[in-house]
């Protein structure tokens, strides 16, 4: 068997970081709105809340390394908040992260593959589609025990919202649409004044420890429901 000797793995690397620099020059990067939508359905009618992210990507590579190098996300916007009439509040949060929910929703990794293009560039070339979220891409749903105290989080399991909401309750859709809309913000603030002021994680520790009580708001902060505002 051949071996290689140390300057020719030098080489090989150097190449490749001269690739990934290149990569960097011609791809400037990309920025897209989306709205995300939830459609559930009370007693039989539709009660559904929007809410708008703005994205801005740099990094990454195009188009010779469509996946290589290091990404730099800038997030804007708030989690979406659905008040169901006389149930209490539903929270999409950004969990995952806005930008791999339409990377996953418009299958944008593998069209780079398949294209050899930059995954997130061609995001932006969807404006005005939407698509219906299935059920493994859906982002992390939560409700308050007590909409005033953050500690009170729980998870909501979308296929089961009378669990959380009582009877009559369900999901009907979510929805994912690229758009040149401006982020949302304010809703999360009127449906939690706590928003604003609170520190740390939603149990008021600074790290989270299988000790808690609550390990779901010990997991979640401030920035799961709301980023990118001063």
């Amino acid at each position: 068997m051949q071996r290689f000797g140390w300057k020719t793995w030098g080489a090989v690397v150097l190449a490749l970081f001269a690739a990934w620099v290149v990569s960097q020059v011609l791809w400037g990067g990309t920025n897209w709105s989306q709205r995300l939508t939830v459609t559930v359905s009370v007693d039989g009618k539709p009660v559904s809340a929007s809410a708008v992210t703005r994205i801005n990507v740099r990094g990454g590579g195009k188009p010779i390394l469509p996946d290589a190098g290091v990404y730099s996300f800038n997030v804007r916007g708030e989690a979406l908040a659905l008040e169901i009439p006389g149930r209490g509040w539903l929270f999409a949060l950004f969990k995952p992260s806005p930008y791999i929910l339409a990377e996953d929703a418009f299958n944008a990794f593998r069209l780079a593959v398949d294209s050899g293009k930059e995954r997130y560039s061609m995001i932006p070339d969807y404006i005005g589609r939407t698509v219906t979220l299935q059920p493994k891409n859906y982002p992390l749903l939560v409700t308050f025990d007590d909409p005033a105290r953050p500690e009170t989080v729980k998870r909501v399991d979308p296929a089961n919202l009378a669990a959380s909401f009582g009877a009559g309750v369900r999901l009907e859709s979510i929805t994912l649409s690229i758009t040149d809309e401006k982020p949302t913000d304010g809703v999360i603030a009127t449906a939690l004044p706590w928003i604003a002021t609170r520190r740390g994680l939603l149990d008021g520790r600074n790290i989270q420890t299988i000790l808690a009580e609550n390990r779901l708001a010990n997991d979640l902060s401030v920035s799961d429901f709301r980023t990118g505002f001063k």
